[in-house]
């Protein structure tokens, strides 16, 4: 309750990845590993909440615009997956693929420090860990030890992708720096 009512009192601190590297790891996470779960891909393998939320949803939008991915059984295709993202207003995404200048409510949290995982990350953790505390090699030793990684591996991204995502990835690459063609090779 303190930090709500005075956010600027204490020292916060984020982490944000390169957004259309983002965007591919939500993609992979939820819906190219929920893909591959099963060995007849059944919907029953995404996770439940994709299922609850998205899944339906995201293939009605593929039969309405006659996008792959709209029958159960079959890959939701990253371009469907950013055409279904790209009409849905920021901040009303879903966490995982929407902006992080939303999610990181950027415009009411003063923060002391936001991090860029791809080239700040140990420097962060390390920051953050020495502030409270922890030692750095059991900081580095955590970081060492990836929690939760893509099952699947594929590059995505064309230049057409690229720019189907832009409005998506904009409030993030103007706030943190990425550039607007480090989408290559992702």
């Amino acid at each position: 309750a303190r930090f709500l009512r005075n956010p600027a009192s204490f020292s916060s601190h984020a982490f944000v990845r390169n957004p259309y590297g983002r965007l591919v790891s939500a993609w992979r996470n939820k819906f190219l590993d929920g893909h591959l779960a099963t060995p007849d891909h059944a919907d029953t393998g995404y996770p439940r909440s994709i299922r609850k939320r998205h899944l339906g949803p995201i293939r009605a939008f593929a039969r309405d615009h006659s996008l792959p991915g709209a029958n159960s059984g079959t890959l939701v295709p990253f371009a469907t997956f950013l055409a279904y993202a790209v009409r849905q207003p920021d901040t009303t995404r879903d966490h995982h693929w929407d902006s992080q200048c939303a999610v990181l409510m950027i415009d009411r949290i003063p923060y002391t420090r936001i991090w860029r995982i791809e080239d700040e990350r140990d420097e962060g953790f390390l920051t953050i860990g020495r502030a409270l505390g922890f030692p750095d090699d059991w900081v580095l030793a955590r970081l060492a030890r990836p929690s939760n990684p893509s099952k699947a591996e594929a590059t995505v991204f064309t230049p057409d992708l690229a720019a189907l995502a832009r409005p998506l990835v904009a409030p993030d690459l103007a706030r943190f720096g990425d550039s607007e063609d480090s989408w290559q090779g992702r």
